[in-house]
């Protein structure tokens, strides 16, 4: 890609300088560090998943607008820099650590400094425990840090989430945080417990303790999920494990992902060393950047494949081009072909998820809401039932919401705040 050779011409002009090393320590701050951050992240992803080239350089690029309102919210007082958190994460994104789970990059490094009260353009800006949140009335920038909702409180799109003793109830005209069902009161997925409480069936769905580490199991004696804990009915008892720990080959992993660094959780629930490409497979388990893929349209074996590049040729419907092409019926043959911009084709086309560059899928009646087009997004102000219309989320997104706003018919389309 360009951007590598960018880079190499940078590093030689830089080693013919005199500097001082100090200033070119990329972690020396929360805007510095954010773009490398970001760059190795999305580095990691393209090794470990297969993300065809120009949709890794649309990542690249899509990163930069987070880090300008980093950038501004550092130089303003709003962010903070945690360098011991950023370190820990990029020894993680280190290309030597393989594929492996990421979970020293779960926290990111940039701390909100905006204390209740304070103004914000974004959640990060925001001390820990507090929502940014704009007015209802306007949904105008900036936000306010606020603190979670108490029993009573309103609890509409751009208010703050409800505490950990309470719920958002959404049946009342305008949706009111509820205190959750205590011990041995009624629970449903609509009506949650209290924190360290779990809902399950006796008689009747009810809310009972949940066992610490290491405590014994079963369905109707849960673990504390809220302490990252889970029931592993594989072992003898079955006992309460933490999700955390990874096990080792030829280990129960009766919780997804929990197996360690080259491992897969095999259909029989047991860690089993990830498989090379060639190798049969079962759906999954294949060594990244490999898939599992059929032998063939309709064929019931299937086996280990790096995914194939743009250009390549293909089969419809069995999944095998890198993230962001598709197999694409073409007068040529079928090839591998990037996802389509505003006006393409998108959904479910040959048995393939075929997304949009920019702008989302509309999607048709016609085809029974299988296959539609590629639209640009709405405006902001404009109606809207999802935030893929306004632009929240994927590669390119502006990050509006589809909200509810006070006074408006429905959910509208709101702009990102911006420094």
């Amino acid at each position: 890609m360009h951007r590598v050779r960018t880079l190499a011409l940078a590093a030689a002009l830089l080693s013919a300088c005199t500097l001082d090393p100090g200033k070119l320590d990329p972690r020396r701050s929360a805007s510095a560090v954010c773009p490398v951050l970001f760059d190795q992240v999305v580095a990691k992803f393209q090794a470990c998943e297969g993300l065809a080239p120009y949709y890794a350089d649309r990542m690249f690029a899509a990163t930069r607008a987070s880090c300008s309102l980093v950038s501004a919210g550092e130089a303003a007082g709003r962010i903070g820099y945690d360098r011991a958190v950023a370190d820990a994460c990029l020894a993680a994104l280190d290309p030597a650590s393989g594929c492996a789970s990421l979970s020293a990059c779960d926290a990111p490094p940039f701390v909100g400094q905006v204390t209740a009260g304070g103004t914000c353009y974004d959640q990060i800006e925001c001390a820990a425990g507090l929502t940014c949140s704009r007015p209802e009335v306007s949904g105008a920038c900036p936000g306010t840090c606020k603190a979670p909702g108490a029993v009573g409180a309103r609890c509409l799109a751009l208010d703050p989430p409800c505490d950990d003793t309470s719920y958002c109830d959404t049946t009342p005209v305008v949706p009111t945080c509820a205190a959750r069902a205590g011990l041995g009161q009624p629970c449903s997925s609509t009506i949650p417990c209290a924190p360290h409480l779990g809902c399950v069936q006796l008689t009747v769905l009810q809310c009972v303790s949940e066992g610490g580490l290491g405590a014994p199991c079963s369905s109707t004696a849960p673990c504390d999920s809220s302490l990252g804990l889970y029931c592993d009915a594989n072992a003898l008892p079955a006992t309460c494990k933490a999700i955390s720990t990874r096990q080792a080959q030829g280990q129960s992993c009766a919780y997804p992902n929990t197996c360690g660094p080259g491992l897969f959780c095999d259909p029989s629930q047991v860690c089993q060393a990830e498989l090379a490409v060639g190798a049969a497979c079962a759906y999954y388990g294949c060594q990244p950047p490999a898939r599992c893929v059929l032998d063939s349209a309709g064929a019931t074996t299937s086996h280990c494949v790096k995914p194939l590049a743009e250009g390549q040729a293909c089969t419809p419907g069995l999944r095998a081009c890198e993230i962001g092409l598709y197999c694409a019926a073409l007068p040529g043959g079928a090839a591998c072909t990037r996802f389509p911009g505003v006006g393409g084709l998108c959904g479910a086309l040959s048995g393939e998820d075929v997304g949009c560059l920019d702008g989302w899928c509309n999607l048709g009646t016609g085809s029974g809401g299988t296959i539609g087009t590629c639209t640009a997004w709405l405006a902001s102000g404009a109606s809207c039932t999802s935030d893929a219309q306004c632009g929240g989320g994927g590669i390119g997104a502006t990050g509006a919401q589809c909200v509810f706003v006070a006074g408006a018919a429905g959910r509208i389309c709101l702009a990102a705040c911006v420094p």
